[in-house]
């Protein structure tokens, strides 16, 4: 297995280079007697003869669509290759309404009355565009639906599309998106797939905008350009290390610091002098000494244990680790910390990631999985040596979820930090804290429904209300959904078969109210991004809307094909908890047409960046504003870099080649939007025990209401932001107030405070 080392399994490629025969840190072996590989392998046979016959027959024609899909791919001239697809009658709807939204974009629908085109009328109307100066940048499709009748042997589907155009001529951008209802031709002997014989394009709407503005593409660092022998980049963090007032980029994962020394010019320098080698892909920059210097915290792939490297004045780690907690890991996720009992100094969770697939286990049961490597509560003890009290405090029973994101946050704005933990195989696990560091579960009571295949979060005040919401990102999956309208599946799983459009779903966003959490009426806006890894939250024109930026896609392999529908068919019903030496056999064969790229899991899906409309909703508008990426992204971190007013966006990139051999690339984009809108930042100044900036909140007082932000570490998918809180002001000029509410209960605040600045905050004003 040839991964980015020892803590690669933790999510980078965790489902796929866990099928490797051989690897450290294998479950206990079931050693019960069980079936043979031959009998595994004809058991999954059977199956997909009879209960999944329909899913199969689905998935025959899906053939045509992924061979659209990779001819788009791989075509220097995608409009005329879309004009050669073969069909009987394609179905157009007239245009109906426009309405303009910001940022200059106009969003038209078209439900009016059909214009039908036959192939040869379609092939002249995309001629016109191509001479009138479209171009296809790039696609995606979808099959959502399937339907056979065994009478008259007539195929249906439903494929939701997206293509983004560019036209050079008007200098403008376009998002075209809709759902095909394709009627197919009869089945013939030859085993051929038929093409459509009638597609009528429903839900059709078009965004388009001017070309300027939005974000570009600054720079660019591939892991194998350092020459690092490790080639993932995470922990991806930015910070003020040396308080000159703009951040630092950090990769942790290569030991390198980027310096920022304004206008956009940044000095590599090695990070740890005393680096402990290969690390995990999670570390925390935070005064866990007291001493009122940003230390570092992460775990040593060395000797698996908690090390932490104390910071000076210049913000550099000059002096060696040391280890802080009597505490071993296997696959450690997340570092997160907060003052949680209120002492003046800083306490982390620590989780970890436990991948399926590895030895042949699977999380069990997939949609309430609680079966991973243990989490751990960690107390300071005053000096950033930490004792372990999970049981003690309260969170001894779920501690073994397959955790990717956690943060302590003040959730119930009583002035303390409660827990909140995002995890793969679950969702969401909220615990009150009863400000002194004693935790309730909480989870039931604050939401109805926590299912999730959670990757990352993120807070903000979404809907103005002037409560903290938070976003929770995971797997939106369409072979699910397909799969339930089919009605299709097992005998003797039924609770399987309920979770499965439920944990399918996507991401959920909840919105504060006066006792827990709802998600609103726009909910599906919002959840069906992708397979989604990082996100952060952000203004990014200053409006006064906190827009959201999402990472998406898995592994993008040679084909569309998707290995899905074998995931939500087989392998969730595949083996249990514990390791089988057969099961891991089976597994690691299903999965060699992803080992060889010939086929992809969730490949080629777009970054989203999710415009908020005044609360009430939200647009993907990501290609508009040059950030769709096409790439398998991971994590995710806003800042404003340049310290203009307009926060920047990072974003790595997950490479694979063929036998599981991956590496990462951090894009940099420089926001350029052309905005004349106003804006105000603070930036918060450690002072040890006297005020910590994790876990203070800021809230920003003026005529259009108030502003809120939490400073919270272990959102976003492996990264940190730095403690800054960015607020857009739209065409308000002035701020009455800016409050801040310090870990320690003390308050501090700026009184009408200059905008279009940031102000350095200190605990004692």
């Amino acid at each position: 297995m040839n991964t980015c080392g020892a803590f690669a399994l933790i999510c980078v490629i965790g489902f796929l280079a866990g099928c490797a025969r051989e690897t450290a840190n294998e479950p206990p072996i079931n050693k019960q007697a069980g079936k043979s590989f031959q009998e595994e392998l004809e058991g999954r046979k059977s199956l997909d003869e009879t209960v999944w016959k329909e899913e199969r027959l689905a998935q025959f024609y899906e053939q045509r669509i992924v061979r659209l899909w990779d001819e788009l791919r791989r075509s220097p001239k995608k409009l005329e290759t879309l004009s050669l697809f073969p069909f009987g009658q394609l179905d157009v709807p007239g245009r109906s309404s426009a309405i303009q939204l910001d940022n200059g974009i106009q969003r038209t629908v078209f439900n009016g009355g059909f214009t039908s085109y036959s192939k040869e009328s379609f092939g002249l109307k995309v001629k016109q565009l191509i001479r009138e100066g479209f171009v296809l940048i790039q696609s995606e499709w979808h099959h959502q639906r399937f339907d056979f009748n065994e009478a008259s042997k007539v195929a249906g589907s439903e494929v939701s599309f997206s293509l983004h155009c560019f036209n050079d001529a008007k200098q403008r951008m376009y998002m075209v998106s809709g759902v095909l209802d394709i009627i197919w031709k009869p089945m013939v002997k030859n085993g051929k797939v038929p093409d459509p014989h009638r597609i009528q394009i429903k839900n059709l709407s078009l965004l388009e905008r001017s070309a300027s503005g939005g974000f570009g593409k600054v720079a660019q660092i591939d892991a194998r350009e350092l020459k690092s022998p490790v080639l993932s980049l995470q922990p991806l963090i930015a910070y003020d290390l040396n308080r000159d007032g703009l951040s630092e980029v950090i990769l942790g994962g290569v030991n390198r610091v980027f310096w920022n020394k304004g206008n956009g010019q940044f000095k590599p320098e090695p990070f740890i002098k005393h680096w402990p080698g290969e690390i995990s892909e999670s570390g925390l920059l935070a005064d866990l000494n007291g001493d009122g210097f940003v230390d570092f915290l992460c775990i040593s792939a060395r000797n698996r244990s908690l090390m932490l490297f104390p910071g000076d004045e210049q913000g550099r780690f000059q002096k060696p680790g040391a280890s802080v907690a009597p505490v071993s890991f296997q696959n450690p996720s997340v570092l997160t910390a907060g003052d949680i009992d209120a002492d003046g100094d800083l306490d982390c969770w620590v989780t970890q990631y436990k991948p399926p697939y590895i030895g042949g286990q699977m999380p069990t049961p997939y949609y309430d999985a609680n079966d991973g490597f243990a989490s751990y509560l960690l107390i300071n003890q005053g000096n950033g040596q930490f004792k372990e009290v999970t049981k003690e405090r309260g969170l001894d029973a779920r501690r073994n979820r397959r955790t990717y994101s956690a943060s302590f946050v003040d959730l119930d704005g009583d002035n303390d930090l409660d827990l909140m933990v995002v995890s793969d195989f679950a969702g969401v696990d909220l615990y009150r804290n009863d400000g002194k560091g004693f935790f309730t579960d909480v989870r039931d009571e604050w939401v109805k429904e926590w299912h999730n295949f959670g990757m990352a979060h993120t807070f903000g005040d979404y809907d103005h209300d002037g409560r903290l919401d938070f976003y929770v990102i995971g797997m939106s999956s369409t072979t699910a959904r397909r799969l339930s309208a089919m009605g299709l599946h097992r005998q003797g799983f039924q609770e399987y078969s309920e979770k499965r459009p439920v944990m399918g779903y996507g991401n959920r966003m909840y919105l504060g109210r006066d006792k827990g959490y709802d998600e609103p009426v726009f909910r599906e806006q919002v959840a069906r991004t992708g397979w989604s890894w990082g996100c952060s939250s952000f203004d990014f024109e200053n409006d006064g809307d906190l827009d959201v930026y999402v990472a998406n896609g898995y592994v993008s392999g040679n084909s569309a094909k998707d290995y899905c529908s074998t995931f939500w068919c087989h392998d969730l019903y595949t083996g249990s908890s514990l390791a089988n030496p057969v099961i891991s056999e089976l597994l690691y064969s299903s999965q060699e047409s992803i080992a060889d790229s010939s086929m992809s899991w969730n490949g080629f899906e777009k970054n989203a960046l999710l415009m908020n409309r005044g609360g009430k909703g939200f647009t993907n508008i990501g290609f508009l504003m040059n950030v769709a990426l096409s790439k398998d992204c991971r994590g995710v971190v806003s800042d404003d870099l340049d310290g203009d007013g307009l926060v920047d966006l990072l974003v790595i990139e997950q490479w694979q080649k063929e036998n599981f051999k991956n590496g990462q690339i951090l894009h940099v984009y420089r926001n350029e939007t052309k905005m004349n809108n106003n804006w105000i930042g603070v930036r918060l100044a450690e002072q040890g025990r006297q005020g910590h900036a994790v876990g203070a909140r800021i809230t920003l007082h003026s005529d259009r209401g108030t502003q809120i932000k939490q400073i919270v570490t272990g959102d976003s998918f492996f990264s940190q932001h730095a403690p800054v809180a960015h607020f857009g002001l739209g065409k308000t000029d002035s701020v009455d107030r800016i409050d801040v509410r310090w870990p320690s209960g003390r308050l501090t605040s700026l009184k009408e405070p200059a905008i279009r600045k940031y102000h350095t905050i200190h605990p004692e004003g």
